[in-house]
């Protein structure tokens, strides 16, 4: 079957991105037809909500702390339970206070912050949900998305997202079939770094994927190149 052109997206996210190389069949009936599967299973709407509420208290603790304020681990720990825990009882989908899922977060939020101070040796946080977008010099078309956070140092950015389920590949970044980190970086100048963090509840805070600036040079012009001749296509 062929997409008519008519129904073919101008603007391509980063996850429809990642579902045309996972599946083209997928991406031409989720992002042409506008097809939804039916949310069935109450466990797995349960873990995507508690996701979004770790990115939003680390959005808010990062917009509210600045990296250069140097506070301590204690206040560090203390100030991100106090956002997190206003984050999580705000919750409509489920009460998240009931269940496992606050104490998860609260027994990694120390982990979080031991990651975090380490990190200020070498790099300030920027910006937290930013928005990006870059038109591809193609047919039209413009590759947008939402990066977790931007970090900044003299030398440049690096782009961190964050992961609190599922599994994260480096293979896969360098073979072209994770996009996600890759099709952020096309979009901010001075990329120098991409990191998948790892907040999982059995193997701590860590970063799973790191891909640095001379593997950028080589992997996102092929990435776009790719990208937009399978949009031609």
């Amino acid at each position: 079957p062929v997409l008519p052109d008519a129904l073919l997206p101008r603007r391509i996210s980063a996850s429809a991105h990642q579902t045309l190389i996972d599946c083209p069949y997928r991406f031409f009936a989720a992002r042409g037809l506008s097809l939804k599967p039916r949310e069935a299973i109450v466990e797995q709407l349960s873990k995507r909500d508690y996701g979004k509420m770790v990115h939003e208290s680390l959005q808010h603790y990062h917009s509210k702390i600045s990296s250069s304020q140097k506070i301590g681990r204690e206040q560090a720990v203390k100030q991100l339970e106090e956002i997190s825990q206003e984050v999580f009882s705000k919750s409509s989908a489920t009460d998240f206070l009931d269940q496992n899922w606050w104490q998860t977060w609260k027994s990694l939020i120390p982990h979080y912050i031991e990651w975090q101070l380490k990190r200020e040796d070498n790099w300030q946080v920027s910006q937290t949900e930013l928005s990006v977008q870059r038109n591809l010099d193609k047919a039209g078309f413009r590759l947008e998305g939402r990066i977790d956070r931007v970090d900044q140092n003299q030398q440049g950015r690096s782009l961190i997202d964050y992961k609190t389920g599922g599994s994260m590949d480096r293979k896969k970044v360098l073979a072209g079939e994770d996009v996600q980190l890759l099709s952020y970086a096309h979009t901010v100048a001075d990329t120098r770094e991409l990191i998948y963090l790892s907040i999982d509840r059995n193997k701590k805070i860590s970063p799973k994927v790191t891909i640095n600036d001379t593997e950028l040079e080589d992997l996102v012009p092929q990435l776009v190149e790719r990208l937009e001749t399978m949009l031609e296509m």
